[in-house]
Formats: C-alpha cells, structure tokens, sequence
C-alpha cells in the first residue's frame, strides 16, 4: 500500500496537470500561486485530525470552476508571506512546552504581499504596487483564538509589511493537541475563501506531579534504596489502538529529566499478537535534526506481555508518544496500559545531546559529575571508544563556471517581461580532493571507512550550498562509494592502499565557493575491537591509572539527591598502529551500562604522539673493554693521539658514506623520472668501478648500488628499433647480468644459517644487532635478485632449463608473497609462478596463482592490470572459458576505468 505524501504528491500534482489543461482548454493562463489557491479553497475537509490532512480532499471539478469564477480580481495570484517575529519568524504559532501556556498570549503576525516584480520595476508593475488595497475578514476558526475583526491591507513595501495581532486563552482546553486557524477572506468577496491562513497549534501536556521534598520523607523512606515514594510518580494510562488510527500523548516533563521509561502492557488477546509502532519526539525546539532525538521502536506484543522501551528526553519539554497498529499486522483493536516513568542524572542538563566528555591527549582522566534529582538511580558506568576520526585537508581545490546550458538559474517571468534577453544566474563549482592511506593492522585485510562533509552534514533544505555530492576512488580510480553531504553512506571496507574523495560544491556566487577551499572531510574508522576506559570514583586514583589497589566503580545505587564524581581514565591498551596523533577517539559512557542507549554520554580522547624511540644503549662488550686493557699499557698522551687517530677515521669514513648516499639518491631521482640510459649508465657506472664505503651500521652501501642498478634494468625503456619479438630476449640481458651481481655478493649459505637459528634480540650486543641488520638486508636482497632472474626469464618465448633452476631457487627463499614488501613484486612473483605452472601443463594451477593475487591485491600496483589481463588470456585461450574471460574483462574495466566521469 502507498499513504503519506508517497500517494498525495503524485495524485496531487496529477489532478493539478487535469485542472491546467481544463484551463486553458478554456481559454486561460492561470500561474501557480492562483492554480494553488483553486486548488485549496475548493478542497473538502473531511473528518480526521488536522495533523492527518492539508486543506481536504482534493477535487478537480471544483478546483477548476472556482479558478474560472475568481479568475482576475485583485491579488487572485499575490502570493503573502506570514511570518511571528517573536517566534523566530515561524510562519505559524506552535505553542509545546508548558512554560509556554500560562496565562492568554498575544502575538504580532507580520503580512507581507510578494510581488514577483523585476529588479527595476515598470511602470506597470509601480502601479500594481501602490494600487494594492485589500479590505480583509479575519476570522479565527477556534473560540480560544482571538484578532481584529478586519485589516486593511496596502503593499506596505517602505515598512516592511503590515502586523495584525493574535490572542490565545489556551486555559480552558484539555490535554492533546488542538489545531486552529486564522482565516484572512476578501471582505468585499467572501466566496473567494480564505487568501493566507496563520495555522496555530497548541499542545496541552498531560502533567506529572513534582517528587516530594527530602524533608518531608520518613526515616524509612530515606533509608530505602530505590523507594518510589522518593520520587515522582509514574503517569499512567490505558490505550485503544484501532488499525490506522494514530493515538498520542503529550506529556510535561520534569525539569531535570534526562530519559523516561515506557512501559506498555497488554491484556488478553483474542485475535492474537499485535504490532505496535511506537514513536516518541522529546522536543518540538531547536533546529536539532529530528532523527539525531526521535524514537521510534517497532514492539512485538503478545497476550499478557510487556515491552520496555527507554528513550531520551529533555527536560522542562513536553514528550510526544505516539503509537499505532501497523498496517500489514494483525488489523483488530488493541487495548494496552502505558505508563511513563522519569529518570535523570543531572550530567546532560536540558540539552538533547550532552557536550562531549574529552580526555585530551596529556590528560589521564575526565570528570564527570552525577546525582539523581529525580529517583534513587542504578549506577553502573561503562566507558568504551569505538572509532577513530581523522580530519583531512582538501589537496587541491577548482572553482569553475557550469555550463551555458546547464548550470544558468533562468531569469524570472517579470525579469523576462521587463526585458527579453534578461541573462540568467551563473552556477559556479568548486571540486576539493582529498588523499589518505588505509593501513590495516594485524589479521584484518579490511579497514571500514566511512566520509562525511561534517559541517555540511544533516542539512537539506536549509544547506547553504548546491549539490555537495562526494566521491570515494582507489588509486586505480575505480569508485568505490558515493554519496551526499546530508546522509551518511554505507561504511566502505578499503584494502591497504592509497584513496581520494572529491567532493563537489556548486552556488551562484563564487566568493561563497573560495571561502570553502578548505573545507575539512571527517572520515570515521571504527575500531577493531573497543577499547575500554576503566571509571574511577575517586581523582586519585584516576591520575595513578587505578595503580596501588583502587579499583574501578563498581555497580550500585545513587539515592535521590545523592552525589557522585566519575573519572573517566584514558584506555590503558596500546592504540592501533594506523592512529596517528592528531586523530579523535570517539565512543561513549554509559551511566547504567543495562539501560545504554538512555543514559549514554559522547565521550572522546585525543590519541597522543606516538612514544619516543629509545636510543640503543652503547655496546659496552667491545672496544672499550680493549681500550681499557691496551690503555694500563700506554701513557695518557698516547691514550689521546690513538683516541684522535680513531675519530678522525671515523669522520672520513662517515664523509665517504655520506658522499656515497647522496650519489646514490641521485641515480634513484634519474630512475624515478625515467631519464635516458646513457646519463643513468654513466653515474652507475663510476660508481660501481669505485670500493664501496664502509657498512653503515651494518647496511652495505655496496648492496643498496646494486639493487638501485637492478631496478633500473627491470624498468629500463627498450630501444625504439627493438622489434616487438625480440623485447622479451632484450629484457632478460639487461636484467640477468644485474641480479648475478647482486647474488655474487651476498653469501647465501651465511643468511640461510642465521636465520635457521633463533636469536633473541633482547639484551643483544651492539654487534649482534648490526649483523642480524645485515643478515635481513641480504635476504631482501636475496629473495628480489632471484625473482628479477627469473621474471626475466620467463618472459622468454621459449621455456629453458635455466628459468625452471631459477624458478626453484626463488622458490627456496619465497614461500609466499609476504616475503616481498612491494606489491609490484608480489605481481611479478604471480606472473612468474603462472607462467611456470604453464610451462609444466599445469592450467589449473596457474589460474590458482592468479586469483589469489587477484583477491589480496591493493589498487594502485603497478602491474596490477597485467595481472588481470593474463587471467583474461588463461580462461579464453588456455582454457576456452568464454563466459569467464568476458565477465573478468568487465570486472577489469571498472576496476581499471579508461574514462572517469565527472561528478
């Protein structure tokens, strides 16, 4: 079934198109204002509450001969504004709270009359303005709603609109809503119907008794936990629910009520179990979104059952409950008993949503301060954070004009009327980018990741920009997830790897735009596990982190009136490595952990740098205990001299290294800006003909040269008279005499030796801790000396022997494709084992290797698309997988976008 405006709109606007095409079937041009008017002033009202009906039934014969009759009299198309000044220029009278209904209340209602005029009226439309004179009936639609009996009505443009004043005696009307109306009407043509209305609603609460004094409670009622004779008494009430037919109660709240418990009970049902939906509204005040405080509970009720339902409320408000059957459910009446019942800490105040609890990145503790004004209270804190939030600066911003066709406000009628070739309103659009990296720690491969324009977020219709549409790509550019400023997305699960969001941000006026290049982008990552943040009761044992035996609060009670300090401490687990200072720690604290979603307070800590790394402790085993012995034979003086001598030394090797490193740095910037072979092969080449520096704390400068030579052959542009059959070949000569050297140097028996044995690295000798340096290094180097070989290698048309010896080789000292670091070598390790498997008449295998690549593989890589190419080529030509190869070419093209399409 369709109902709400999902059903009205359509239908509406349907009998509407029907109306205008009766029209000027007729003869005439109605605007929408007159079309609007018809259309209301014809409608039936039908028997409901007003909260369930605009203007009435609509009705499209009626509609249309009301706009014939009333075609052309004055301000049939004039549009009013209605504004209360003193209600924050509402367009209406909305009266809640209980503050807010003592005693009669007078209001100015300000009139305007809307004149879609150009910016430099005419002559035509002057006179139209000072010609305006409406003598207009008011008339309320409710006894208990008073005004003037008529006003006269100018265009009153110098003074701002004209006023008429409206007095409410709401001391008469019962408990619930009660709607009215003040109906302006041409006192010179009453049929025409009313030309503005002020709706006026007026809510009488149903009011709870205030608790009796402390002082006027017994011994025993004092020294009784929990007794609710200490406390106000619960508002109850019994419920008829009929299919269809909302019912609601207005109840006045306490003032320091933080949350209410609803109970509703059921009796014997005898067309069984009822659905019930339950919707609470805690506040009608403040521009809070309503979904950040609204209820709304779906309860199950089955014969002699009761559902408890706990929710936030604001004190010194009025709480709406509204509930009804629901439509596909069991459609019979059902009768209940509800009862309300206050709760309050004192640590939110009024407020709908408690300032955040912060424990700042110094800080050991926050402080909270709890009581219970209301009702003995059940105590049982629970502090816990369960996401990171990291704001990013946009690293790069573009303001550009839309396009002449698309993006021009068009002018208005009267600007039209006034000039032909009126020009439209340019729409100007900014795109911000963002870049960050998503590490996952530990088992995870996943890290979830959700964005949000914070400052933009929850807003529509009062959003002060156009579009604020975003983005989130990976570094192939495929998109991942899309979304709008005003909701939040789906959380979106990122592999490792380097991602971009653009947001796009579109207004008429560019000066709104420049001010919002630096906009910052939340994003949220929830935590792994929460990290829990023990509660203290006392400040001491707060700041020594619970040390010295104090324990954490335990569960127990507040007694009405009672005080209680709460300490909030930092958590004591080590953070996750991928949070960085700087970024927010965010959760919650839960006053009665049993009732969290009511008595939850935003709580967050502010990570702190990481820890400063400890230099390593000098190695006391070595030279100095030699120094000591030779120094018992040497003099003072000669002390000196071989202590000088020693230093010198060790100031010209430094300078050799230091020499040697930035030479080295060198040829890598050539590589990475793929410079020409001959200024490459000409540094490396004088510096492999020179003696490397000596071991840099156990790092040879020695390997880093060859390994840097070794990248640049596995990359090297072929000549461009290379012919296509003979790369492969070119290839593997520039690579194989590469990776021998890097081989040649490093003893592989040594590495194979150390690491077959277990060495513990605590209490280690300085000496020890530069070879095992040395040792991790040299298998680095190891394991891609002997992929380079054999990648080259197998890139050959024709298998050899030597690509299967060296394919075993690789295979010694790579198990897996962990043992890489890079991910272009983890690519390059799957192509090699696939065309070995191939090789061996081993399809089946090969297609194994590559769709485990393809499963852990992070965007970005560089041969990642190679990868998925070779998969296409298994299942086509290897296999004769048609279906497969054309759905892995799909997969490819959105994983590998050729054309990315602009926001």
């Amino acid at each position: 079934q369709y109902h709400g405006t999902s059903m009205s709109s359509p239908n509406a606007c349907g009998v509407a198109a029907c109306v205008l095409s009766a029209l000027k079937q007729a003869g005439l041009s109605v605007g929408p204002i007159e079309l609007r008017r018809a259309l209301e002033n014809s409608a039936r009202p039908i028997e409901s509450e007003p909260f369930a009906q605009g203007a009435g039934l609509i009705n499209a014969p009626a509609a249309l001969a009301y706009a014939l009759e009333h075609h052309g009299k004055p301000a049939q198309d004039l549009p009013f504004a209605l504004s209360v000044p003193s209600r924050g220029g509402a367009r209406g009278i909305y009266l809640r709270d209980a503050a807010e209904l003592q005693g009669p209340l007078t209001f100015g209602v300000l009139v305007q009359p809307l004149f879609e005029h150009a910016a430099t009226r005419t002559a035509a439309e002057v006179e139209e303005l000072l010609s305006l004179e409406l003598q207009l009936q008011l008339g309320p639609t409710a006894p208990w709603v008073t005004t003037p009996a008529s006003m006269v009505l100018l265009s009153a443009k110098e003074r701002g609109g004209q006023t008429f004043t409206v007095r409410l005696d709401p001391s008469t009307l019962p408990p619930g809503a009660h709607f009215a109306a003040v109906q302006a009407v041409d006192a010179t043509d009453p049929a025409r119907g009313p030309l503005f209305s002020l709706p006026i609603t007026v809510v009488i609460p149903h009011a709870i008794s205030p608790p009796p004094p402390l002082g006027a409670l017994t011994p025993a009622q004092l020294e009784t936990v929990g007794d609710e004779t200490a406390a106000p008494p619960a508002l109850s009430f019994p419920l008829t629910l009929q299919g269809g037919v909302p019912v609601r109660r207005f109840i006045s709240v306490p003032e320091s009520a933080e949350w209410a418990k609803v109970t509703l009970r059921s009796g014997r049902m005898a067309n069984g179990p009822h659905a019930v939906l339950l919707h609470a509204v805690p506040s009608a005040r403040g521009d809070l979104p309503n979904t950040a405080c609204q209820t709304k509970r779906m309860l199950q009720l089955r014969e002699l059952s009761e559902e408890v339902v706990q929710l936030p409320v604001r004190g010194g408000a009025t709480l709406e409950l509204c509930m009804q059957l629901s439509w596909l459910a069991n459609p019979a009446p059902a009768t209940l008993d509800a009862e309300v019942e206050f709760h309050s800490y004192g640590a939110r105040g009024r407020a709908m949503h408690a300032p955040t609890t912060r424990i700042g990145s110094a800080d050991a503790f926050a402080r909270i301060e709890v009581g219970a004004p209301l009702r003995t209270e059940r105590l049982a804190p629970k502090a816990e954070l369960t996401a990171a939030e990291r704001a990013l600066r946009p690293s790069s911003s573009t303001i550009t004009a839309g396009s002449a066709e698309l993006d021009v406000l068009p002018p208005s009628d009267a600007e039209l009327r006034a000039a032909a070739d009126a020009p439209g309103e340019q729409i100007h659009s900014m795109l911000l980018q963002y870049s960050f990296d998503v590490a996952p720690e530990g088992d995870a491969k996943e890290q979830p990741v959700l964005a949000r324009v914070q400052s933009l977020h929850e807003q529509l219709y009062d959003a002060p920009l156009d579009s604020m549409l975003w983005r989130l790509d990976d570094a192939n550019g495929q998109t991942l997830q899309y979304g709008g400023a005003m909701h939040d997305a789906a959380e979106t699960k990122l592999k490792k790897g380097s991602y971009s969001i653009s947001v796009l941000l579109r207004h008429p006026d560019r000066a709104q735009l420049t001010a919002l290049k630096e906009l910052p982008l939340l994003l949220r990552m929830p935590l792994p596990t929460p990290l829990d943040c023990v509660v203290h009761g006392g400040r001491g044992a707060a700041s020594k982190g619970g040390h010295g035996g104090h324990e954490a609060v335990a569960e127990g009670w507040v007694r009405r009136g009672g005080h209680k300090d709460l300490y909030v401490c930092k958590p004591t687990t080590e953070l996750p490595k991928w949070v960085s200072a700087g970024d927010v720690l965010t959760g919650h604290v839960a006053l009665d952990k049993g009732s969290k979603e009511a008595t939850k307070l935003p709580l967050a800590f502010e990570a702190p740098p990481a820890p400063v790394k400890k230099a390593e402790a000098a190695d006391d085993d070595g030279d100095e205990e030699d120094e000591e012995v030779v120094g018992a034979a040497l003099d003072e003086e000669a002390m000196a001299c071989a202590k000088e001598a020693r230093l010198v030394q060790e100031d010209e090797d430094e300078l050799e290294r230091s020499v040697f490193r930035a030479r080295l740095q060198r040829l890598g910037a050539l590589r990475k800006a793929a410079s020409s072979a001959e200024r490459y092969n000409a540094l490396a080449d004088a510096m492999l003909a020179e003696s490397p520096p000596p071991l840099d704390k156990g790092k040879s400068l020695g390997l880093e040269l060859l390994l840097e030579v070794l990248a640049f052959r596995r990359q090297a542009k072929p000549p461009a008279a290379l012919a296509e059959a003979d790369m492969a070949g070119w290839r593997a000569e520039q690579v194989q005499p590469a990776a021998e050297a890097v081989l040649d140097l490093i003893d592989a028996d040594e590495v194979s030796t150390h690491f077959g044995r277990t060495h513990e690295s605590e209490g280690a000798s300085k000496a020890a801790k530069e070879h095992a340096t040395m040792m991790d290094e040299q298998r680095s180097a190891l394991r891609l000396a002997l992929l380079a070989r054999a990648s080259a290698l197998a890139s050959l048309p024709v298998e050899s022997e030597s690509f299967t010896t060296a394919v075993a080789e690789l295979k010694q000292w790579v198990d897996k494709p962990d043992a890489l670091k890079e991910e272009e070598d983890k690519d390059a390790l799957a192509l090699t084992l696939m065309r070995h498997e191939l090789a061996r008449s081993r399809p089946g295998a090969a297609l194994k290797v590559l769709r485990a690549r393809l499963a852990v593989q992070e965007p970005g890589a560089k041969r990642a698309k190679e990868v998925g190419k070779e998969c296409v080529k298994l299942y086509r030509d290897v296999l004769g997988l048609e279906l497969w190869a054309s759905n892995m070419e799909e997969a490819l093209f959105a994983k590998f976008p050729v054309v990315k399409l602009p926001l």
